[in-house]
């Protein structure tokens, strides 16, 4: 399952349907670690920062 923070606007718009209304994947925790001395990569730098923000408009409560 994809979390509708991420696909709402898809599934709203048409492009995505969803397949097994009423079934949840349940609650999964979310983790993103990386080393302090290491710059991240532009694309996971992308992917925590959505996710970090996210977080805080409460989309992933």
């Amino acid at each position: 399952p994809l979390p509708i923070w991420l696909v709402g606007d898809y599934l709203a718009s048409g492009e995505l349907q969803e397949v097994l209304p009423g079934h949840s994947g349940g609650e999964m925790p979310i983790s993103a670690l990386w080393p302090k001395s290491r710059q991240l990569l532009p694309k996971i730098r992308y992917v925590v920062d959505t996710l970090v923000q996210a977080a805080e408009d409460g989309a992933l409560d």
